[in-house]
């Protein structure tokens, strides 16, 4: 639509065979579509952030959870053996293996959603760096140890 009120007008400046009215006409609507870009990207952006305020929400929610809290609390009594704990909840097939990795696969999904540009860096930084870098320092030995690298 565009392009043919382009035409439209520059046809009219070549030729000079439409009346003044036309060529007003043409550059409101020219403006007009412009606007109606401009405010389209206004609502975008406001979407955005709208969609970004929710995640944030959701991630506290998940964040506060009993069923994350009690992973947390499990994670924090095994601190100093977190690697075995493990390793041998693994080898039982135990529930407790779902506690043990559920704080880090919770930071595994952050860090997927800042990948993907669903939540600001700036952001989860502000949110979870101290609590992310805690977590780190006990899951660490895992991600380092050779038999893990390929996985």
């Amino acid at each position: 639509m565009l392009h043919i009120l382009t035409y439209a007008f520059l046809h009219n400046i070549i030729f000079r065979k439409m009346s003044f009215a036309v060529d007003i006409a043409v550059i409101i609507a020219m403006i007009l579509i412009g606007v109606g870009f401009g405010f389209a990207y206004k609502q975008w952006e406001a979407g955005r952030a709208t969609r970004m305020a929710q995640v944030i929400l959701k991630l506290a929610a998940q964040w506060d959870s009993i069923g994350l809290k009690e992973s947390r609390h499990k994670i924090k009594e095994n601190a100093e053996r977190l690697k075995q704990a493990i390793e041998e909840a693994h080898a039982n097939n135990s529930k407790d293996l779902f506690d043990l990795v559920q704080a880090g696969n919770f930071f595994d999904t952050v860090g997927a959603l800042v990948a993907e540009g669903f939540l600001a860096r700036r952001i989860a930084y502000d949110l979870l760096a101290g609590p992310e870098e805690n977590y780190y320092n006990m899951y660490k030995s895992i991600p380092e140890d050779p038999k893990y690298k390929n996985r």
